[in-house]
């Protein structure tokens, strides 16, 4: 189990109890003096060296400090203790996994008390296309929502297009500007040329600038029945 720590410079004091050599027991101050290549230290980014402050006894565990830019930032530090001379305490390893950055191991912020911080992830977002075959006035009609984290996008929505390509051919048969449905955020194309026919399907491209990037979701129509292979 690795020990967590916020992925900024300048902190990782772990606390780690070590067993003393040959005993179920933890080793106290008066089992071990740690000495000079005692423990090591790598953080990925530099090779195995020596720990730059030698742990210290307190409160029944040893204290490994971590401070400092010399291991941190960094996405995890691993530590090994290997007593040098005649082993006062047994072999051990601990991993320091870093949190809370784009670079951390882990992005969740598990010290923000809004939503872990999650609201600093990238968002996700999707459309919503729906597909009528409008026979009376002989044309496809498509009806596109978006969607960021589930819920829907209702302004900042510019640039609409719907791109219509033909599965088999790969070939894009319309390319146009969809309008909006008054002002409720949701935007439609009538396409009377290029109809969803039986024997084919198409793949209904929606694109739009949202948040200063531009949004791409796609799905296949198709008149043919789906049947479970």
């Amino acid at each position: 189990m690795p020990f967590l720590r916020k992925y900024v410079a300048a902190t990782g004091l772990v606390y780690v109890p070590i067993r003393k050599a040959g005993s179920r027991d933890f080793a106290t101050g008066s089992d071990w003096t740690p000495a000079a290549g005692d423990v090591k230290v790598s953080n990925g980014a530099i090779s195995v060296s020596n720990i730059f402050y030698l742990p210290t006894y307190a409160n029944g565990a040893w204290c490994f400090d971590l401070n400092g830019s010399t291991y941190w930032p960094a996405n995890c530090v691993q530590v090994t203790v290997i007593d040098s001379a005649t082993k006062a305490v047994e072999d051990t390893c601990f991993i320091v996994e870093s949190y809370g950055h784009a670079s951390a191991i882990r992005k969740v912020d598990y010290g923000d008390a809004s939503a872990f911080g999650l609201s600093k992830l990238a968002s996700i977002y999707t459309a919503d296309i729906k597909f009528t075959r409008d026979q009376a006035n002989t044309q496809d009609e498509y009806t596109v929502s978006w969607y960021r984290d589930g819920l829907r996008v209702s302004s900042g929505i510019t640039s609409p297009v719907l791109r219509i390509v033909n599965r088999s051919a790969g070939s894009e048969l319309r390319a146009g500007s969809m309008t909006q449905i008054a002002s409720t955020a949701n935007y439609k194309w009538d396409e009377g040329t290029y109809r969803a026919s039986l024997g084919e399907s198409l793949i209904i491209t929606a694109e739009a600038t949202i948040d200063g990037a531009t949004r791409q979701y796609s799905r296949i129509i198709t008149r043919d029945s789906v049947q479970s292979v």
